[in-house]
């Protein structure tokens, strides 16, 4: 009978034992979990302005002519967007609240020229910030994308 006494004395004292596990491993997988959650999204941004500096760099480099059949220099575009809008309207749909920076280059991009380079370089910073302060230089990091193509 003592035997059996002990044995629900120490039974009864571990029934908390999970919980406290539980307790101090939270934090842990609820770090693990966001840290997924931030670089998902980070490499799904990456994505959206990689598309979109290939998006602004194709309709750079197609061949726009003005009403006396001249080309028109990709600077120039303003009919129906400027390069520029093409590129915004890209990440506006795909992004939910970022600024995206645009910089086009390339001697293409002022020339009336074909077969010149005209390079679109998209750039902005990290939207997304689930990770706090436990990695600082998440929040302020910025993802760029760089897409060069011919002048047709």
């Amino acid at each position: 009978m003592m035997n059996l006494r002990c044995s629900k004395r120490f039974v009864r004292g571990e029934s908390g034992a999970a919980m406290v596990e539980f307790a101090i491993l939270l934090p842990v997988l609820l770090l693990i979990i966001l840290g997924i959650l931030q670089f998902g999204l980070m490499f799904y941004t990456k994505y959206v302005i990689t598309a979109a500096s290939r998006e602004g760099a194709r309709y750079a480099t197609i061949y726009t002519a003005d009403d006396a059949g001249s080309r028109i220099a990709p600077c120039n575009i303003t009919n129906p967007k400027t390069v520029q809008q093409v590129v915004q309207d890209y990440c506006d749909n795909l992004l939910f609240n970022s600024s995206v920076n645009f910089e086009p280059g390339g001697p293409g991009w002022a020339s009336t020229a074909s077969g010149l380079d005209v390079t679109i370089t998209v750039s902005c910073q990290n939207p997304w910030d689930l990770l706090g302060g436990f990695i600082p230089s998440l929040s302020n990091l910025t993802l760029q994308a760089q897409t060069t193509m011919k002048c047709e």
